[in-house]
C-alpha cells in the first residue's frame, strides 16, 4: 500500500495471499473505495472532513462487522467502473518478491508531492509485463480515509500536473492498462449496493 490512510476489508490479506499462490508471475489487484457520500475530491467541497468521517464510522459496527464499510463508501475514481473492470490503480498490490525485484518496485523518479502517478505507474508496469498473470480480487477492497491528502483533499485538480511528470519520465501520457485478467474471491450480502452500481456502469 502506497497510501497508509486506508482501511481494509476483513479478508483482504487472506484472499490476496491465497490468490497469489498460483505462481510467482501472479499480480493481485484490489479495487478502492472512498469513505463518505462521494469521492473525497468532491465531498470535501460540501463540508466532508475527519470529524464528519468519524461520525460516519460510528454509524456502522465496522469493528465487529468489517464489511459494513461498504455501506458508507463509494467507488474511488480509479475504480469507478466497479468490481468487474480493471482499475487505473490498486492500493493493495500483491506480488512475489521475485516479481517485485524484476519490475524494480516504485520508480523514485516520481518526486511530486504524494508520489504523483508513481502508484499508477507501478500498477501499469505490473499489468503490462509479459509474464504477469493479473488477478482482480472479488469482495475485498481498501477504503480511503480523508486526511488532507495532496490529490484527494485538494480543491485544485492535480492530475494534469502529475501526468506531465509521468510524460517526462515515460515519454508519453499515462493511459489505463488494458490487459486480460481473472477474478478471485466471493461476494456477500454487504456488497449488494456496490454490485448494483457495477452492473449499471456496464
Amino acid at each position: 500500500m502506497i497510501d497508509g490512510a486506508r482501511m481494509a476489508s476483513p479478508g483482504l490479506l487472506a484472499t490476496g495471499l491465497k490468490a497469489l499462490q498460483s505462481s510467482y508471475e501472479t499480480i493481485v489487484d484490489s479495487i478502492a473505495f472512498h469513505l463518505g457520500p462521494d469521492v473525497q475530491m468532491k465531498s470535501i467541497l460540501s463540508g466532508y472532513n475527519q470529524v464528519v468521517e468519524n461520525g460516519l464510522l460510528k454509524s456502522v459496527p465496522w469493528r465487529k462487522q468489517g464489511y459494513r464499510l461498504f455501506d458508507i463508501s463509494v467507488f474511488a475514481s480509479s475504480s469507478r467502473d466497479g468490481w468487474f473492470t480493471l482499475p487505473a490503480e490498486t492500493n493493495a498490490l500483491f506480488m512475489s518478491d521475485v516479481m517485485w525485484s524484476e519490475l524494480g518496485g516504485f520508480d523514485r523518479n516520481f518526486v511530486s508531492l504524494g508520489g504523483g502517478l508513481a502508484n499508477l505507474d507501478m500498477w501499469k508496469r505490473a499489468c503490462m509485463n509479459a509474464q504477469s498473470d493479473v488477478v482482480l480480487l472479488a469482495g475485498e477492497a481498501t477504503f480511503h480515509q480523508v486526511h488532507g491528502g495532496v490529490a484527494t483533499s485538494s480543491k485544485e485538480e492535480k492530475f494534469a500536473t502529475f501526468n506531465e511528470e509521468y510524460r517526462k519520465i515515460r515519454g508519453r501520457k499515462y493511459t489505463h492498462p488494458d490487459v486480460p485478467f481473472g477474478i478471485f474471491g466471493s461476494f456477500r450480502e454487504d456488497h449488494q449496493r456496490s454490485l448494483e452500481a457495477s452492473i449499471k456502469s456496464k
